[in-house]
């Protein structure tokens, strides 16, 4: 429920994909070896590098990676955009999916006309 601007997105559903994914010998050792990279590995100074296009997006309410980490990424990859959803947490994707998927379907169709 941390994770989510609206408690309530934590309904039986993703509870029981969560419950499946922890009581998955295989799958929760890659779920403790990706947090151990995130922790271990800071991306910060490689951030710069990237040249790619890039799409940020970020729940205003994100108490897990707060806002100000959304600023410094948005800063530090020289190409990205940066967008925010309201009333949103650390899992946009989940807790605001149309939302989400509109700004990176805008995002995207933005990005191939500007390449045209």
């Amino acid at each position: 429920e941390e994770v989510f601007f609206d408690p309530s997105k934590a309904n039986k559903k993703l509870i029981d994909e969560v419950y499946e994914i922890v009581n998955s010998k295989e799958k929760v050792i890659r779920v403790l070896m990706m947090a151990k990279s995130a922790i271990r590995h800071n991306m910060k100074e490689e951030l710069p590098k990237i040249t790619q296009k890039t799409c940020i997006i970020w729940g205003e309410n994100d108490k897990v990676t707060p806002p100000e980490v959304g600023k410094e990424f948005h800063k530090e990859i020289q190409k990205s955009d940066l967008f925010w959803i309201k009333q949103c947490g650390h899992a946009p994707m989940i807790e605001q999916p149309k939302i989400f998927n509109e700004i990176l379907v805008n995002w995207l169709k933005n990005q191939k006309n500007v390449n045209k």
